[in-house]
């Protein structure tokens, strides 16, 4: 995905597309959100979605990080389409393995 940096573009792309979406910002607006761990913590389990090592997932199981938000088939399909889109941006600076980012989403 294009190393560190890539996958700080990829993230950036995805949370200004969250922002600006009326339906997921209340997600990422609440007085305890703190974008940049937010950011952080997606680009790390990213990372680890995307490595090619068997490394163990190391944070909290997303289940748990996400059980008392109301997330429910339309807003996880926004939050994907929001991630897709970015991969989509990306490919234009031709950047190896997104197809398959793609076809993990």
């Amino acid at each position: 995905m294009g190393g560190e940096e890539g996958m700080r573009v990829f993230v950036d792309k995805i949370f200004t597309k969250v922002m600006d979406d009326k339906t997921l910002r209340p997600f990422f607006t609440s007085q305890n959100s703190d974008m940049d761990r937010v950011k952080k913590h997606f680009a790390m389990f990213m990372t680890h979605m995307t490595s090619t090592t068997e490394a163990e997932w190391t944070g909290k199981p997303l289940v748990e990080v996400h059980r008392h938000y109301p997330i429910t088939d339309e807003i996880f399909d926004a939050f994907n389409s929001h991630c897709i889109s970015s991969i989509k941006e990306m490919r234009k600076l031709k950047i190896d393995g997104l197809r398959e980012m793609i076809n993990m989403l």
